[in-house]
């Protein structure tokens, strides 16, 4: 509604000017100088809808974009799988373990390793498909280690997905390829463990979780989708709920709710396993103390660096932009490029005009016409001296003049969704799991694995954002990611050797064949390393063990039970000779009193003929005195 006013302005010279002045209620939009009549008079503002989430990524579309992460990522995990023939200890105990029968697997879950139980499983299976249906001729490693190859490519097409999600294609596209690309990542695909397919579900339960979030209306079925992802992880290893912390800082408030639910049932059915396997923490009793290494410090480090390049891009616009705001011509500049602003509640205005838009409210008074979800109080300020009537666009004009641009505001919405919830999913996992471990130890880098898909994330929306800026920092960043590309080149090939890994449970083996005669006693310090022979009962075969009391399958554990110290000490007085397989010498000693005989009688009774060094390990000849 446009109703008409008249005001006196004196002249220079006295006379008194009535100018007539048009007042725009709150139900009109601002409309540049030059538009028609028959064009300025516009509807009411109709009621605000919700805003749609953008349409969902077409599955050609979105196939284009996962490929190129997806194809390093099989290559990466194809190359070298086999690892020179060699595995190292913890994969020694995959590999016997999938090789028990069901009930005897069960048993063994009852007393050990139920962490791992389900991974044993899904490993078991996969064996008795691959023997059924190509027999001897496959390649045992190869099937050892391929779940991880696929389950890495799978998490690498979620960090794609996820990077969608959050911001440009482009740096979706780079997310994937630096998470292929990192070592952590190169290592765990080759590995017949559980850590690349907890991260897989983990990264995939993000993908899902933003998807529902973006449509809090969405059925039940999205969260129950989300809720199963995540018990998948934690059933595989029960330390992915780890990520409900991540999770819950891209949940806005009306989904709380729901979100708390669906975290309610994961840790209500990961509930028994945690219970099962906290009584069984005597595995992880050599973890002395628990730390972040040096190389995933650096990896930190990397990632904290990106997430304060782009979280500080914003407040480094709004200083340069409010460094320029108090020169004139800027402010003139701006205010011809940028004189009518769109308020909080969807009306019109004119930038830094008063403490409000131009309307129905007053402009100066801080307040803000009616608009479809009431008043508002507005975030503009006036520059000093221009101030106006209620209602009067007479006034708007000169004020027009000293218009500047607004500063840009913080990171919120999706700018800050984007750098706050790979932040999350870096630290927050690690934070906490270093929390427990200050009460028991308990942490490794590979129990959160998962972590590095925040850190690609980071580094895919970095390299984005300098690639935008173009010019010489476009060049520097590229330059930088090839040189870091290549320099990783040495490092993915040592990956592939078994020299990469904390021993080689194969080079162990034809050790022992190679310095052991029949009859010969071996002993096993600790008696966990016995899992480096139990890959190979052929070679263990022709020995005496002579600590043992009841083997790994008949007392339903990992490594067997071994006698008192008092049997102990007199079965091994009985043997002439004996191979003694240990860790290396700079390696702390277990304090169990049966591993205190172990020494005590090599060193009192016997006298060492010869070491033969390995990697990781050394297999000691040791004869009664004179018998060498």
């Amino acid at each position: 509604m446009v109703q008409n006013s008249t005001s006196g302005i004196r002249t220079g010279s006295g006379q008194r000017v009535h100018v007539q002045e048009r007042i725009i209620t709150s139900t009109h939009t601002l409309r540049p100088a030059g538009t028609r009549d028959a064009d300025r008079a516009s509807p009411a503002v109709p009621r605000p809808r919700r805003p749609s989430p953008a349409p969902p990524a077409r599955p050609v579309r979105a196939g284009l974009a996962v490929a190129p992460g997806v194809v390093v990522s099989l290559a990466l995990g194809a190359w070298g799988i086999g690892r020179e023939g060699r595995m190292w200890r913890d994969e020694a105990v995959t590999y016997e373990v999938v090789h028990r029968q069901l009930p005897d697997l069960w048993q063994l879950l009852a007393n050990a390793d139920a962490v791992h139980g389900l991974y044993y499983l899904i490993v078991h299976g996969l064996f008795a498909l691959c023997g059924s249906l190509f027999g001897a001729a496959v390649d045992p490693l190869l099937v050892l280690r391929l779940p991880s190859v696929l389950a890495t490519a799978a998490a690498t097409a979620g960090v794609v997905l996820v990077g969608r999600l959050l911001g440009r294609p482009r740096a979706a596209l780079l997310a994937g390829l630096a998470f292929a690309l990192l070592p952590p990542v190169q290592r765990y695909a080759q590995e017949g463990r559980s850590y690349a397919l907890v991260c897989a579900l983990v990264v995939w339960a993000t993908y899902v979780l933003l998807r529902t979030v973006a449509r809090p209306d969405r059925a039940l079925r999205s969260w129950a989708g989300y809720a199963a992802l995540l018990l998948a992880a934690a059933l595989l290893h029960e330390f992915a709920v780890l990520v409900l912390p991540a999770h819950l800082t891209v949940v806005p408030r009306v989904a709380r709710r729901r979100w708390a639910c669906a975290a309610a049932g994961v840790l209500a059915g990961v509930a028994p396993l945690a219970w099962v396997s906290n009584g069984q923490s005597e595995q992880v009793s050599w973890l002395a103390t628990s730390g972040v290494t040096p190389e995933t410090a650096v990896l930190f480090a990397v990632g904290v660096l990106c997430a304060a390049c782009l979280a500080g891009s914003g407040a480094a616009s709004r200083a340069t932009t409010a460094a320029a705001a108090r020169w004139p011509f800027a402010r003139r500049a701006a205010a011809r490029r940028h004189p009518v602003g769109v308020d909080a509640a969807g009306g019109t205005g004119v930038r830094r005009v008063g403490a409000g838009r131009v309307g129905a409210g007053r402009v100066g008074a801080g307040r803000v016409g009616a608009g479809p979800e009431g008043p508002q109080r507005a975030r503009w300020t006036t520059p000093r001296g221009v101030r106006g009537r209620s209602g009067s666009v007479g006034r708007v004009a000169p004020a027009l003049r000293w218009a500047a641009v607004r500063p840009a505001p913080a990171l919120r919405g999706p700018a800050r969704r984007a750098v706050v919830l790979p932040f999350a999913l870096l630290l927050l996992p690690v934070l906490v799991l270093l929390l427990v471990s200050a009460v028991k130890p308990l942490y490794m880098d590979r129990y959160v694995l998962y972590g590095n898909a925040g850190l690609a994330l980071l580094v895919g929306a970095a390299l984005d954002r300098a690639l935008r800026a173009g010019g010489r920092r476009a060049a520097t960043a590229g330059a930088a990611a090839l040189v870091v590309v290549v320099s990783l080149l040495p490092l993915s090939v040592h990956l592939r050797t078994p020299e990469s890994r904390l021993d080689d449970a194969t080079s162990v083996a034809q050790a022992v064949a190679a310095t052991a005669t029949e009859g010969d006693g071996v002993v096993y310090l600790p008696a966990r390393r016995r899992a480096w022979l139990l890959p190979y009962p052929r070679t263990a075969g022709g020995l005496r063990d002579v600590a043992l009391d009841r083997g790994p399958l008949a007392s339903a554990t990992l490594y067997g039970t071994e006698l008192a110290p008092d049997a102990l000490r007199a079965r091994m007085l009985a043997r002439p000779r004996i191979i003694a397989v240990s860790d290396p010498p700079d390696e702390p000693r277990d304090p169990d009193p049966r591993e205190a005989v172990k020494r005590e009688v090599l060193r009192d009774h016997f006298e060492r003929c010869g070491t033969l060094a390995v990697h990781g390990a050394q297999v000691s000849i040791w004869a009664r005195p004179g018998r060498c």
